[in-house]
Formats: structure tokens, C-alpha cells, sequence
């Protein structure tokens, strides 16, 4: 699967204080056959699924989220915003030097292509991935496929992750959310929600000085987000 995220510093979930299952999430991430590509501020990053082995598969795509999400955070807390787009697809590494660091494919195109859609700075769920959990929700216990059971169960649980804007109907990454940001402790929820409402807020009079209207969109978006996220 391929995560395109818009930033420029690497995850670090020690600075979020979370929980030791989620800094162990963030740490297998990085151990788990992934392949990180940068190009200026942008970084794309590469999880191979396992056709063979279902539970690894829906392992991957939460870790990919996971990741996208807490360095979401992090990035907030430092004042900063990021877009980026998620999606999955077919794609290889060349092994070949100077290229045997970098995965290629529709993969990475799908990812760049649902990151441009974003627009505001969120990461939005691409088509081919959203079909997947789709698809998969709609999968019962009789379903003649196996591992059915666990593919409804996941299907549902990795979309509940994600949130339709009332305005696009855009599906984003919550990452404000419950499965995120509602997971950390008190003090270091209440600095995210701080850091991205003076970020907002920040943003919307840089943007107006300089009567920028493109910008002043998406720090207007997300200061309409964090209201709607400590409202929800």
C-alpha cells in the first residue's frame, strides 16, 4: 500500500507521550519491510500487503494510517499542517542502484493523485482503498470467502478511522478524532487541539494580509475541523 504524505520530518511518537502499544504500532512500522522516499517536503511511504495472509494485510493498512495520523499530530504540536493521500495499488522496487530505495507503480501514482485532492491539509482516503473497505464492510460471517469474518470486522473498524467533510464529502484521515488524538493523554490532547487552533488562526491572518484566498481556504478548513472535532 502506498501512503503519500505531504511533510518534512520523519514520525516521532515520543513527542505525542503515547501509549506503549501505539509507539510500538509507530515502531513496527518502520521494520515492516517499509520503504521511505523523500523529495524536498514531501515523503512517500511504501508498505508491501500480503495476499496470502489476510490479518497481515489489514496489519499494514492500519499501520500505514497509524503512522499518517500520529505524525499528522506531531506536526500540529510544532505548528505545522500537512496533505497527504492514501491509497493502495500495485508497485516494485527496481533494486537497482541508484533506485533500490524507491517503489514505483500505480501505487504511487493513486497516493500523489488523492494527495492533490485533498486541497486543505488532510490526508484523503483514495478510491481504490476506499472500494477495498468498502467492499470488505459489506462482507458477512456466511460470506463464501474465508476469512470473510475478519474482513467485515476490519473493513468497518479501518473506515471508521476516517471522516466525511459535510461540505465535499471528501473521506480524511481524522486525525482529531477518537482513534487518534482522543487516544492521548489529557495534557497532550489539549496542546494538539491548542497548537492547531493558533495554527489555524495564524494561518487565516498571514493568509488575509496578503489577501491570498487560496491559502486562506485551507487554514480556514482546518480551523473550521478543530471545531468541529472538540464539538464531536
Amino acid at each position: 500500500m502506498e501512503s503519500w504524505l505531504k511533510f518534512d520530518a520523519a514520525p516521532d511518537g515520543s513527542r505525542l507521550n503515547l501509549e506503549p502499544a501505539q509507539l510500538e504500532s509507530l515502531e513496527h512500522t518502520r521494520h515492516h519491510d517499509s520503504v521511505f522516499q523523500f523529495f524536498g517536503d514531501t515523503v512517500i511511504v511504501s508498505i508491501p500487503l500480503q495476499a496470502d495472509n489476510r490479518r497481515a494485510t489489514w496489519r499494514a493498512i492500519e499501520l500505514a494510517l497509524s503512522m499518517a495520523a500520529y505524525t499528522q499530530l506531531a506536526l500540529l504540536q510544532q505548528r505545522q499542517v500537512m496533505r497527504g493521500g492514501i491509497d493502495l495499488g500495485w508497485g516494485f522496487v527496481p533494486y537497482e542502484p541508484p533506485y533500490e530505495n524507491e517503489v514505483v507503480g500505480a501505487c504511487v501514482a493513486r497516493a500523489h493523485d488523492a494527495e492533490l485532492e485533498a486541497i486543505y491539509p488532510r490526508v484523503k482516503l483514495g478510491a481504490h482503498l476506499e472500494q477495498f473497505l468498502r467492499e470488505s464492510a459489506l462482507l458477512t460471517e456466511k460470506a463464501a470467502l474465508h476469512d470473510a469474518a475478519l474482513d467485515a470486522k476490519m473493513g468497518k473498524r479501518v473506515l471508521d478511522q476516517f471522516r466525511v467533510d459535510p461540505d465535499d464529502g471528501v473521506l480524511f484521515l481524522d486525525s482529531l478524532g477518537h482513534n487518534y488524538c482522543g487516544r492521548l493523554d489529557a495534557n497532550a490532547k489539549a496542546l494538539v487541539i491548542e497548537s492547531a487552533r493558533a495554527t489555524a488562526l495564524k494561518g487565516i491572518d498571514a493568509a488575509r494580509s496578503r489577501d491570498d484566498k487560496k491559502v486562506l481556504a485551507k487554514y480556514e478548513w482546518l480551523e473550521r475541523y478543530v471545531d468541529a472535532s472538540c464539538g464531536s
